[in-house]
């Protein structure tokens, strides 16, 4: 009986379980990144009171103020603290008491300078600004986030690696043939990774799904976080192609 001679490189009928290995390992990644994100410390803030008697004059001065502030490159955001929320706060006040402040919160970037921004609200005479407290430390949480994202990144591009190595030892015999085909060792390395590639590629892309499903269900899920979320997928796929990549092409300049 004839027998029908096996392929250099088996055909790809379904996926492999790398792909949930690898989805697996992808969706630790993002969720420990999303945690990273959501527990990072906050930005510095000040407040500032315009401290006007006449309502009128108060509220006037405080648009100039928030056009002030929001004109400084130091200054990431600043608004006015809604005054019916501040006046529920404070509770009645008694009659000799003078209205409540304009307060106006100012988000500040790292660099801000607190002096430039006293001299650019020196033109509201009843502004006074609050001095900056000390900034936040990270959280214990924020820091085990920060570790879990590593260990779990490293384990991805670790995983890429072991699977380039495996396989190419698998095919040993088939690279000893290409190379007497003539074949170059780039054009081996990535005939030898494409399948490994495309499961990659789709473990990543259902663990980035996941992801952001499950953020959005919990209402944790905004445009900076989903930004986020997108850009480490990219970057691990990056880091895990380069990784697999250079293994492959470092063992095969290696054998004879």
């Amino acid at each position: 009986m004839m027998r029908i001679a096996a392929p250099l490189l088996p055909v790809r009928r379904r996926p492999s379980a790398l792909v949930l290995l690898v989805g697996g390992c992808s969706l630790l990644l993002l969720l420990a990144a999303a945690l990273a994100h959501a527990t990072a410390a906050a930005p510095p803030r000040l407040m500032v009171q315009v401290v006007a008697a006449d309502d009128a004059e108060r509220a006037a001065d405080a648009d100039k103020a928030i056009a002030i502030l929001r004109a400084q490159p130091g200054v990431r955001a600043a608004r006015q603290v809604d005054p019916s929320a501040l006046a529920d706060m404070a509770g009645p006040l008694p009659a000799d008491q003078p209205a409540l402040p304009a307060l106006i919160e100012v988000t500040l970037a790292a660099d801000a300078s607190e002096a430039a921004l006293g001299r650019a609200l020196a033109p509201v005479r009843d502004a006074a600004m609050q001095p900056r407290g000390p900034a936040s430390a990270p959280s214990p949480l924020h820091r085990l986030a920060l570790f879990a994202t590593l260990v779990a990144g490293m384990s991805l591009i670790g995983g890429a690696v072991a699977i380039a190595r495996d396989r190419l030892s698998r095919r040993a015999v088939t690279v000893t043939l290409l190379r007497e085909l003539g074949a170059e060792d780039a054009r081996i390395a990535r005939t030898m990774l494409h399948d490994p590639a495309l499961d990659t590629l789709a473990g990543l892309g259902g663990a980035l799904a996941v992801a952001l499903l499950l953020l959005g269900a919990a209402g944790q899920l905004g445009w900076g976080m989903a930004g986020g979320l997108v850009t480490t997928a990219l970057v691990a796929t990056m880091l895990c192609a380069t990784a697999a990549m250079a293994t492959t092409l470092l063992s095969l300049a290696r054998r004879p």
